[in-house]
């Protein structure tokens, strides 16, 4: 090997090492893209159940009716009323899947707690009591656990804690659209 191959040599070391942190970096880019691909059908899902009428009702019951009709202390979820029991399952059947989902690390945190955050504590703040108390007449420590620490995680990411995380942006009266300097 001559001394003019060398900096031939290097040159084309350099070439192959950028090619393959080129490589790499788009590798890793697709297959956050593809994650986040995969991830968007079950978010959408969510979303809309959560957003879904029949949803809301169910959330109103708990959260305006159920300690008036149902006070809560001892009970459990059979001593409910047939009615009561259904939305109060609904519910915390539904929290506790999302729960999951966050536990397991499927979805976000955040994202959950940006989007459904105030409807996560409002639940767990009124289904608490029956699930403790549910939880003593199954010997189950662990029933509806992923709900509870979906609201535990919620309530550690308040909207302003939310907002600094995600960066959010606010806009003065002055600068919006549409409106004279």
């Amino acid at each position: 090997m001559d001394e003019s191959s060398l900096p031939l040599n290097l040159a084309a070391l350099a070439f192959s090492v950028l090619a393959i942190i080129t490589s790499t970096t788009i590798a890793l880019r697709q297959s956050r893209l593809m994650h986040h691909a995969n991830l968007l059908p079950i978010l959408t899902e969510i979303f809309d159940e959560f957003r879904a009428s029949e949803f809301k009702q169910h959330m109103a019951y708990v959260t305006g009716e159920l300690w008036r009709q149902h006070p809560p202390g001892a009970i459990g979820f059979d001593d409910l009323s047939d009615s009561a029991r259904r939305h109060a399952g609904t519910v915390t059947s539904y929290f506790n899947t999302v729960g999951i989902l966050v536990a397991n690390r499927i979805i976000s945190d955040l994202l959950v707690a940006s989007y459904m955050g105030r409807s996560i504590l409002q639940a767990w703040r009124h289904l608490e009591p029956y699930i403790r108390s549910e939880r003593r007449l199954r010997d189950d420590d662990s029933w509806n656990l992923f709900f509870e620490n979906l609201a535990a995680v919620t309530a550690e990411n308040p909207p302003s804690r939310i907002d600094a995380r995600l960066r959010l942006k606010r806009m003065s009266a002055s600068t919006a659209w549409g409106r004279d300097a």
